[in-house]
């Protein structure tokens, strides 16, 4: 089968338009190192779902949406308890017919007193996973992550019942990490440059044979659709030793980084690599918590869950914040940005970095001035003053 497929200074970089939407300005807990729930809306049809799949035993979804003009006008609003519900998917009809709505929703872990809150932009009108979505074919159970790995067989479904077929542009071609924070981006993609494209009939199960980076479209001539990506039977997490030093990319020198692959023993280098940061870490933690180690790659085994787009999350501009800052202390959101909170720490100043939205890609406002707190965050990570 053919591959288908702070001082206390604020520091603010980059602007973005001043709203009265209240919700825009809501501080949200999205991105947590704990909290594990995958959560998307669907349209089906003439209705809309909010499917939910979560990793703890006991629950409390709450949500409520809002028109699009103000934020003000509550339209639908749902509360309920689950309990067992440890790797269950729940779908939860959305009372709501307009085309466009804003939901808020909360996940309560009811055990731990955990939270993640989001505010998500629901669209009927375009073509993204909201519309073209993916469906096991064991157990027909909803497929809610864009990467699938290469055993995984997988049908396509769309909301519109007339649409017959689908597809699938693929590229082999591997991303390059994102640039430092104060250097120029390096963000440029494009949708025409595929290798192969593929014609997919509806409910068909596929598998994605080949490693690489799939867009699923119902129009082939459009840039409308969603990044599907296959990098093999580890990820999100990463096991050989050649993805374990090209994830090091942010915080390894230049000149390191390129000679370690080609030393005649990498995995000694990368050990030497750990063992100074290793000891510094080690003497401000307690034995309870993780070692450095643990802790770098289960942020990129995170990041590649959380902002894997058109290229593993790592290297990604919000993975690579991630990374190396950790997870924002608040983030707010609006349709086409998200903004970073980070509390002043470790000598590092007080943050608000913005990321504007480019389809389904992230791109974070660059500045020459963030040189400084980027350096101070790397320099902590050679010292082993990671929180």
């Amino acid at each position: 089968m053919k591959p288908v497929l702070f001082i206390s200074i604020l520091l603010i970089y980059g602007c973005v338009t001043i709203s009265n939407n209240p919700l825009d300005k809501k501080d949200l807990l999205t991105y947590s190192d704990t909290f594990k729930a995958d959560y998307q809306v669907r349209h089906e049809k003439n209705s809309s779902f909010l499917l939910i799949k979560s990793q703890f035993n006991a629950i409390r979804i709450s949500f409520s949406t809002f028109n699009t003009n103000d934020g003000n006008e509550v339209i639908y609003e749902y509360e309920r308890d689950f309990k067992n519900s440890y790797n269950k998917t729940y779908k939860i009809r959305i009372d709501s017919f307009r085309p466009n709505y804003i939901l808020e929703l909360t996940i309560y872990d009811l055990n731990n007193y955990n939270l993640l809150s989001d505010i998500i932009y629901v669209d009927r009108t375009e073509e993204n996973k909201q519309t073209i979505y993916l469906t096991s074919t064991e157990g027909n159970r909803p497929v809610l992550k864009n990467y699938v790995n290469p055993e995984q067989e997988f049908r396509i479904e769309h909301y519109l019942e007339e649409t017959t077929s689908f597809f699938i542009k693929f590229f082999s071609k591997k991303q390059p990490a994102a640039t430092q924070i104060y250097e120029t981006a390096n963000n440029k993609f494009n949708l025409s440059e595929y290798d192969a494209i593929y014609q997919i009939p509806r409910g068909k199960g596929i598998k994605l044979i080949e490693e690489g980076l799939y867009f699923v479209q119902t129009d082939s001539n459009s840039t409308e659709g969603f990044f599907l990506n296959c990098f093999g039977k580890s990820f999100p997490g990463y096991t050989n030793k050649k993805d374990m030093i090209n994830s090091l990319s942010y915080i390894l020198k230049k000149e390191d980084y390129e000679s370690i692959p080609h030393t005649p023993k990498p995995e000694k280098e990368l050990n030497k690599f750990w063992d100074s940061r290793r000891k510094n870490y080690v003497k401000n933690r307690s034995k309870s918590q993780k070692s450095i180690v643990s802790l770098y790659y289960s942020r990129i085994r995170n990041a590649n869950i959380l902002f894997t787009t058109n290229k593993e999350g790592w290297k990604t501009d919000r993975g690579m914040l991630y990374i190396i800052f950790g997870q924002p202390d608040n983030i707010r959101k609006q349709k086409n940005h998200e903004i970073w909170f980070y509390h002043p720490d470790n000598g590092r100043n007080q943050l608000e970095l913005i990321f504007n939205k480019r389809g389904e890609r992230f791109e974070l406002e660059r500045s020459p001035e963030l040189r400084r707190p980027w350096r101070t965050e790397i320099n902590n990570w050679e010292k082993g003053i990671i929180n």
